[in-house]
């Protein structure tokens, strides 16, 4: 995603659930939050749900709440544009012109 004209990383993952119409999940970070990599989206039914919640509210291991399935989604991260903007280096060319013309302009006159 482009971090230039947004604040946050935006994620969707839809699927196809054969007894229903179907699923979307979606969730957004800041983008220093949004760190590149491979995220797992963990489907709970009722039943582990209510369990990962009451583990989670008494601080206890979830890891052993297993999900209905799982689905990974990709992030490559956001970004952030050019290392330096466009201005910075049209002043600079300018200066280097301004530099070279003027020098060339003295060692004429002397």
């Amino acid at each position: 995603s482009d971090a230039v004209i947004s604040s946050e990383s935006v994620f969707v993952v839809e699927i196809s659930l054969a007894c229903k119409n179907g699923a979307q999940v979606s969730w957004s970070l800041e983008h220093r939050s949004a760190h590149s990599g491979t995220y797992e989206v963990k489907f709970f039914d009722e039943e582990s749900y209510s369990a990962l919640r009451k583990a989670q509210r008494n601080n206890e291991d979830v890891s052993r709440i297993r999900p209905l399935f799982t689905v990974n989604v990709d992030h490559r991260g956001a970004w952030n544009g050019p290392w330096v903007s466009t201005e910075v280096v049209a002043a600079a060319i300018g200066l280097v012109v301004y530099y070279l013309a003027f020098s060339t302009k003295s060692s004429i006159q002397a």
